[in-house]
């Protein structure tokens, strides 16, 4: 569903009295309040955790066909695994390998728009090295082929500059840090030889809070673009037999909003996290030693604790061990009851064996509920 005022007010040819203007502005607002309770039970009635599942391309180095998978529909997935019988998933999407970036994020920008109306949400890419998580999360800063991350934040302040007519104000803080061998990274800060964030729990709210993160004030997109290419230039990357260019670490893209109607004095706060979560991998596979092999250990360690709280979630335990990482830790409060949530599964065409491990880790969080999302006002 596309933001239902994206379209901007046309100019009035005739002057409108003062009580004119006051019942327009006053069906606006009714409008909108409608727009929102109507855009939120449609995105709860489809589940406020989903999983979308694509699957990229081949490569230049690789052969032209897909043989292993079919994508027979819009939500289902079939494997065809060597030697094996096939096995389908069925998701709330499937995103083919000739489904482009405009058309993956026309899929999740509903959801982001949520997090302007008060909601927290998450999206996150899982999935083995080189199966496209960074593409669909970043691909360019810029361009046709621009990610998840980039499209957000244009519809973000799009949206912001609109709201503007009606009265609305909106500041906007960005932190983008990462996860790595489990320790936090800011990857933003102007002094890199500052403190590292550290993170601890609330003991009113139970929820984390970090210290020592940087949090920018951005304006306007290309703000945000600046503090993204920074980022891609401090972010732990290396070469492994998987992928000549594979995130060591899990990266985390973190923005929150608090706004307020000058008119109404009526104040909201949101927020959405974009993570691109560092490849699953099998250590005898990726050939990783020394540093490589310590930092894939870590990788699928964080990976299993997140794999604990979903099925956690699912169970409905009233323990969530959140605290069993530090990625998970952070994403404590995308991941519990006030959230919306959407994971995008990736696969590698080709690497049928590593792909199922991907499919039926996408079916288990596709099974879990979170609950009602709660606005923050």
């Amino acid at each position: 569903m596309r933001y239902a005022c994206r379209k901007k007010s046309r100019c009035w040819k005739r002057n409108i009295s003062v009580e004119e203007k006051q019942k327009i502005d006053e069906g606006w607002r009714k409008s909108e309040a409608e727009r929102r309770i109507l855009q939120n039970q449609v995105l709860e009635l489809k589940g406020n955790v989903r999983v979308f599942c694509r699957l990229r391309p081949p490569l230049a180095n690789e052969p032209p066909e897909i043989t292993a998978f079919q994508t027979p529909g819009p939500c289902e997935i079939t494997c065809f695994p060597p030697g094996g019988k096939r096995i389908s998933f069925t998701f709330d999407r499937v995103l083919n390998q000739h489904i482009q970036q405009e058309e993956a994020f026309e899929e999740v920008s509903a959801l982001v728009q949520t997090a302007l109306d008060g909601y927290k949400v998450c999206v996150f890419a899982y999935g083995q090295t080189g199966s496209g998580k960074t593409y669909t999360m970043e691909g360019d800063i810029d361009g046709p082929n621009r990610g998840i991350i980039p499209r957000a934040t244009e519809q973000i302040f799009d949206t912001i500059e609109e709201l503007k007519a009606r009265d609305w104000s909106y500041e906007v803080k960005v932190s983008i840090f990462e996860v790595y061998n489990e320790k936090f990274t800011d990857l933003i800060n102007p002094d890199e030889n500052g403190r590292a964030p550290e993170i601890f729990t609330d003991k009113t709210t139970k929820e984390p809070v970090f210290v020592n993160l940087y949090r920018a004030t951005a304006e306007k997109p290309s703000e945000v673009q600046t503090l993204i290419r920074r980022a891609q230039r401090r972010r732990h990357v290396a070469a492994t037999k998987c992928n000549e260019r594979s995130s060591r670490s899990h990266c985390v893209f973190w923005m929150q909003f608090s706004g307020k109607n000058s008119a109404t004095e009526e104040t909201t706060a949101g927020s959405v996290y974009l993570v691109d979560l560092a490849g699953s991998e099998r250590s005898e596979v990726s050939g990783a030693t020394g540093v490589r092999l310590q930092e894939t250990n870590d990788i699928n360690v964080s990976l299993s604790a997140l794999d604990r709280v979903f099925v956690s979630i699912m169970a409905k335990d009233s323990h969530i061990p959140y605290r069993d990482s530090r990625l998970t830790h952070c994403l404590q409060p995308c991941l519990g009851g006030s959230a919306k949530v959407l994971m995008m599964v990736n696969l590698s065409p080709f690497d049928v064996k590593e792909s199922l491990k991907t499919l039926r880790f996408g079916k288990k969080v596709n099974q879990c509920h979170i609950g009602t999302a709660r606005k923050r006002c």
